[in-house]
């Protein structure tokens, strides 16, 4: 609390005067047609706060302001309203968020994610509970400093995140019979590298998310895998059929599948050229 700034020690006195009187109204039906969830930019926070959730959208110019948003998330805790945080910049460290789980471990994280494509892009978004995500957090440290203490240059580093990663997570081959919320969760940093089971485009997060950890490009693509070039694309093929990656070493990118390299050890499939890299 001593970190905060004088109007945001303010704010906050103001916004728990509002839970608190909503807490009251409620108490006497007053409120009832509230809407169940609101989200929006940080400065509106007390727009939002007669909803029984919260998704604050964080951009760069709110990383200032951490120790405030750590004094809110608290506070809404007390007074029982859930909060999801999307972060359009990053502005938390894996220890904020450790501290942001003490303060209110029902806290959503949610992660969107741009698919590269040749054809077009798409979104793909995420939700961890926070508890989960920090234990996401824990295995890529873990690997990542392995990796650093055992290699100095990217190309070791990323050779060797790949063939670990290769090694602990094993493809889901009974995806299409589970429910959706179970397919969900393995396909993404919980199946992959929590579970170490998963699907393509979970191997690709896995890959992407610690490679960057260690300071290396790395994108997820996603397309078609075919053992011929079709003459044309149908439309339903646009968001793509399979996700990998292309990780940038010095000046090239290559082309790392990490789904066929987990079950075939071809070393076609893992930093080459697009040459090299056929079917996709």
């Amino acid at each position: 609390m001593n970190e905060l700034k004088l109007n945001e020690k303010l704010r906050l006195l103001a916004i728990k005067a509002i839970l608190k009187l909503n807490q009251i109204t409620r108490k006497n039906q007053l409120n009832s047609n509230k809407n169940a969830e609101k989200f929006g930019p940080l400065e509106n926070i007390t727009k939002y706060l007669g909803a029984k959730k919260i998704s604050l959208q964080l951009h760069e110019r709110d990383e200032e302001k951490k120790a405030y948003i750590l004094a809110i998330i608290q506070l809404l805790r007390e007074y029982g309203i859930d909060i999801e945080l999307i972060e359009f910049e990053q502005i938390f460290t894996n220890e904020d968020m450790r501290n942001i789980q003490e303060k209110n471990p029902d806290t959503i994280v949610t992660l969107r994610y741009m698919i590269d494509s040749y054809f077009t892009g798409w979104n793909e978004k995420m939700d961890y509970n926070i508890g989960e995500y920090c234990e996401v957090l824990d295995k890529t440290e873990y690997l990542c400093k392995i990796t650093k203490a055992n290699f100095r240059n990217p190309e070791e580093q990323a050779m060797f995140v790949i063939t670990q990663l290769a090694d602990y997570i094993s493809y889901e081959k009974d995806y299409k019979s589970l429910p959706e919320e179970q397919f969900k969760q393995v396909s993404g940093l919980k199946g992959a590298l929590l579970e170490g089971r998963t699907v393509c485009i979970g191997y690709a997060m896995a890959l992407e998310r610690c490679l960057t950890t260690l300071g290396i490009e790395c994108n997820i693509m996603g397309g078609i895998v075919r053992d011929t070039k079709p003459e044309y694309i149908p439309l339903i093929l646009f968001s793509g059929d399979h996700a990998w990656n292309q990780v940038r070493l010095g000046d090239n990118w290559y082309n790392v599948d990490l789904t066929f390299f987990s079950s075939s050890k071809d070393l076609n499939h893992i930093l080459v050229d697009d040459e090299t890299f056929e079917g996709h």
